[in-house]
């Protein structure tokens, strides 16, 4: 990076007339503003540094030389962080990654912006690292969110306590209007009218509604015991959450498809996006938090939405769930729709369930499977992005899990609340696939394959700390359902001294 900018400056200083330690302060500053740590990049002091590949020419110096590596290490640091994304979300650049483009193109383009920006801002540090700033919107409201919280940094904990009822006066409503918002659920005027009046209006009960569906809790206004709990907050610790999630957010790609979906796993929903606006919005159940079902973090492409899918029940599941009880009733699978196959799925051929077939799934000869319809296991549809984890959305006749508040129940899979919605919304643009067709496809016939014309970008994300996608702000504080916070946050830096 650095040879390749003076390369293209003919190796002619860019400091000249500059003072060392000013411009150093300045970039730490800037590093500083987006929450990262300025002594995490070397200092680059002394005559080490000449014996690299910038060319000594009359008027350069060392200096000028060590305030280049120091605003290119910033830079790098600003985009990729402190942590690589191995460290963050292990899976997400296997397989298919959207978003990403290859090491020699990305090595090539970081080297020509900052040459672009080096010969453009060349006396103005602050100008140089802007673009090498995160751009997709998730770090922009998580930095928005964080600069508000560090301008406040030695808040009290407010204990919120007591019931209150709309239209009565509520003794901490001024507090709970600059707490709501401040995480963007109340506007500033309404909030300055609530706290003034000292009354639970309808405003702040709208407010806690909106902050209660957010938060995975009952939206109902009412501000019950895990409400008061959750409106109770430890402001330091919300602001290492903040950093860590703004790390996380700098693997989100700068500039998304035109369409995408994105599902939170914290949040257990997931979004569908035209042009960065939620259009379709539904809840998720996902895997359970213990070893081998935890839904996995990553990104993909779907490809096809297949109506009235068969499952082909993976091989482990198939082991330890079905098949203890089928050696005692064989019978139990073909009344419950499961069939024993061999054969891949396009020749597969049915075989009489008996011992034998039994031990054929348990050794991966065969393969147990679930006929299609109302009472498969995937519903009547499901959606295919191929994948490493062969993890996928899908319908599902269990409909009651949509209704907790902790949706992580699943074998890994993702359920949907909605998923004719889905469907619909993915299928919108393409003209062979009418609501009535899909309707037909879910409801009767057999399996039904509808291919994905422009195909369409998933992301799996893990944010505890998420912007509101369907608002212009405000921002949820989620449980940390995979207990990942904590073990990240000892990882990656020290982020209680990071202001």
């Amino acid at each position: 990076m650095v040879s390749g900018a003076y390369q293209s400056h003919d190796f002619q200083p860019y400091w000249t007339g500059a003072i060392p330690d000013i411009v150093i302060e300045r970039v730490s500053d800037s590093l500083k503003s987006h929450a990262l740590d300025p002594f995490s990049i070397p200092d680059f002091a002394g005559e080490t540094i000449v014996e690299g590949p910038v060319k000594r020419v009359p008027g350069m110096t060392i200096d000028d030389i060590r305030i280049t590596l120091q605003v290119a290490e910033a830079s790098l640091l600003l985009k990729e962080g402190p942590a690589t994304d191995e460290l963050i979300w292990p899976a997400w650049s296997q397989g298919d990654t959207p978003g990403t483009i290859n090491t020699s193109v990305h090595t090539e383009n970081l080297t020509k912006t900052f040459s672009q920006q080096l010969n453009q801002y060349r006396d103005d540090p602050e100008r140089i690292l802007t673009a090498f700033v995160p751009q997709n919107w998730i770090y922009k409201r998580l930095r928005t969110a964080w600069l508000s919280n560090v301008a406040n940094p030695n808040p009290a904990q407010i204990p919120f306590r007591g019931n209150a009822s709309r239209g009565r006066p509520y003794r901490q409503a001024g507090e709970l209007a600059s707490l709501l918002g401040m995480q963007g659920f109340i506007d500033p005027d309404r909030a300055e009218i609530a706290a003034a009046s000292g009354v639970y209006t309808s405003d702040l009960a709208e407010a806690v509604t909106q902050f209660q569906r957010a938060n995975g809790l009952r939206a109902d206004g009412n501000m019950g015991p895990k409400t008061l709990a959750k409106l109770t907050r430890d402001p330091n610790r919300d602001r290492q959450r903040i950093v860590l999630n703004m790390h996380r957010a700098r693997l989100i790609p700068n500039e998304m498809e035109r369409l995408y979906l994105m599902a939170n796993l914290p949040s257990g929903e997931v979004f569908g996006f035209q042009n960065q606006t939620v259009e379709t919005r539904m809840r998720i159940v996902f895997g359970r938090n213990t070893e081998g079902r935890r839904t996995p973090i990553f990104r993909d492409t779907m490809e096809e939405v297949i109506f009235r899918p068969y499952w082909s029940v993976p091989k482990g599941i198939a082991v330890n769930e079905y098949l203890p009880r089928a050696y005692r009733d064989p019978s139990s699978l073909s009344r419950r729709g499961y069939e024993i196959v061999k054969g891949g799925f396009a020749d597969a051929k049915a075989v009489r369930i008996n011992s034998s077939a039994l031990k054929g799934v348990a050794d991966g000869k065969y393969i147990l499977r679930q006929r299609a319809g109302y009472g498969n296991s995937l519903g009547l549809v499901k959606f295919r992005f191929p994948n490493d984890h062969v993890v996928y959305f899908h319908d599902t006749p269990q409909k009651h899990l949509f209704k907790h508040t902790e949706r992580a129940h699943s074998h890994g899979f993702m359920r949907l609340e909605k998923p004719k919605t889905l469907a619909e919304w993915v299928l919108k643009e393409d003209t062979d696939w009418s609501l009535t067709k899909i309707n037909k496809a879910m409801a009767y016939g057999d399996r039904n394959v509808a291919t994905i014309k422009e195909p369409m970008h998933v992301f799996v994300v893990y944010f505890t700390v998420f912007p509101l996608p369907d608002r212009e702000n405000g921002i949820a504080f989620l449980k940390d359902v995979y207990d990942r916070d904590s073990k990240s946050l000892g990882e990656l830096v020290d982020l209680s001294n990071t202001e």
